[in-house]
């Protein structure tokens, strides 16, 4: 970072000590070379000075505003998840400092989104393919995610997403409506493309965005218990 030539308060404090340096002269002089009164001097050194101070108080006050409008749009869009917004800036003063600390935190918080995108989609990859049935409900009652197995077991290849979790169970058997509208865990056993096949179902119930959801896991049990059997066999 270069060094500040100048701060926004060293620059405030020139404008006025030259302000009033020039105020003074203007006073001063004209108690020296006019014959007029006191009182119509200072007058007339201040219809002078005056314009002056509405420049200089302009000419600093304008690039302030302009910076803190472009923050307080940069924040909103830090409200709205847009973390890509940055300002541009080459002051060498407070202004200049704020708003390259404005543009860090920008590339900090745009690199962890980054970030945290990937491992949701390495997540939704390995959720997609895993063979547990999985199923949340929200507290309307309507599914907000579904993987592969899920639409399988449920809808024979169909979304699940958006639809009521209820309509969706009162088209499967039986066996699964009675032990998904209960609170357990449990083991059971359905026919699923005329083969029957077990599943053992974990409940949990967790609140997400502070509102309660429901996670149905149903992992498919008939290989491993087909293996234990033959192993109990021999």
């Amino acid at each position: 970072m270069k060094p500040r030539a100048f701060s926004l308060t060293g620059r405030l404090a020139g404008l006025m000590a030259a302000l009033l340096l020039l105020f003074a002269g203007l006073v001063a002089a004209g108690w020296h070379l006019t014959p007029l009164p006191a009182w119509l001097v200072v007058l007339l050194a201040l219809a002078v000075t005056l314009p002056f101070v509405a420049w200089g108080a302009s000419a600093l006050l304008q690039p302030l505003s302009r910076t803190l409008a472009g923050l307080s749009d940069g924040i909103r869009s830090f409200q709205d998840r847009d973390f890509g917004v940055r300002i541009p800036t080459d002051r060498d003063d407070e202004l200049g400092e704020l708003v390259r600390l404005y543009n860090q935190v920008g590339e900090t918080l745009q690199e962890e989104r980054t970030q945290v995108r990937q491992r949701e989609l390495l997540l939704q990859a390995a959720l997609e393919q895993s063979p547990i049935a999985i199923v949340l409900v929200n507290a309307l009652n309507r599914v907000v995610y579904e993987n592969h197995e899920a639409r399988r077991l449920f809808m024979g290849g169909e979304r699940l997403r958006g639809r009521s979790f209820s309509e969706i169970l009162d088209g499967c058997p039986e066996t699964l409506r009675e032990i998904l509208a209960g609170e357990t865990d449990g083991i059971f056993t359905v026919d699923v493309a005329d083969e029957p096949e077990t599943y053992h179902l974990a409940q949990r119930h967790f609140f997400l965005n502070r509102r309660r959801h429901t996670l149905y896991l149903l992992r498919r049990m008939t290989v491993e218990l087909a293996r234990q059997e033959v192993e109990i066999w021999k």
